[in-house]
């Protein structure tokens, strides 16, 4: 359910089970349900005295009638309202197809970083299908998202998870087909050291304790097609967790490992 029509369910119990005062509740209720267009739900909302129940009714409303003019946030005087409000402007211009429209938005809130990732967990996770190539064209489209400038990394770890949620076997070596590789590789390397770090919170020593490439696995089946990269963050993660009085093993001299976030 949107948030325009559940609060407008909550405004129609309101009016007879004493919410906000009955003008405010007779008010929301219209302006939720029974006005027939955009100009006259926003009526409704400005006839709201409570000034928090009239912003979240123009928020309501604002989703109802999917408007995506970027005025109708700027008339929020409340600043947190007001980040709100171009916050939810952003997730619907990018599911009218605005990419650059929803990032601007993002951009122009307090926000900017949870709202831009937002944006690029919604590209990845419809990407989970597309030839990775084609993936890497949605990568780039945020090339203006200053404020996440791991969008790349970001990207590709949602992508990674969806298609390994899909019962998908990410194999690391579509990295090297790619016009810029590095934020994948970066992806995969990090994403090896977290399903570690997951599988491990169950049985830390059967983890240790299965061979190299195998470790990685869901619902009992490998979920990588093991290559250097992987090799390199298992390696690193058993010198780390598994061996911590033991010699150190190095990880593969073609993939230094990035610092370890856990």
């Amino acid at each position: 359910m949107s948030r325009g029509l559940r609060w407008g369910a909550v405004a129609a119990v309101a009016v007879g089970c004493g919410g906000p005062p009955d003008g405010d509740a007779a008010a929301y209720h219209y302006a939720l349900v029974e006005a027939d267009s955009y100009r006259r739900s926003a009526a409704g909302c400005a006839a709201i005295e409570h000034v928090t129940t009239r912003y979240d009714c123009t928020l309501a409303v604002l989703e109802r009638w999917q408007r995506l003019e970027d005025a109708d946030c700027a008339e929020i005087d409340d600043g947190r309202l007001r980040d709100e409000c171009r916050f939810q402007l952003a997730e619907r211009r990018l599911a009218a197809g605005d990419l650059p429209g929803a990032i601007a938005s993002c951009e122009q809130t307090r926000y900017r970083r949870p709202c831009s990732w937002h944006l690029v967990r919604d590209v990845a996770e419809a990407s989970w299908e597309s030839p990775i190539r084609v993936a890497e064209a949605e990568v780039a489209r945020f090339a203006t998202a200053a404020a996440i400038p791991d969008a790349g990394r970001h990207f590709w770890t949602v992508r990674f998870r969806e298609v390994i949620g899909h019962r998908g076997v990410l194999d690391e070596s579509e990295c090297e087909t790619l016009d810029n590789p590095s934020t994948c590789r970066d992806a995969v390397y990090h994403l090896v050291l977290d399903m570690l770090k997951e599988t491990a919170g169950k049985d830390p020593r059967a983890v240790c304790n299965k061979p190299l490439g195998e470790r990685v696995i869901l619902g009992g089946a490998p979920v990588w097609r093991a290559g250097p990269i992987t090799r390199a963050a298992e390696t690193h993660w058993v010198d780390r967790r598994c061996r911590p009085q033991g010699p150190p093993l190095s990880p593969s001299p073609a993939t230094p490992p990035p610092a370890d976030p856990g």
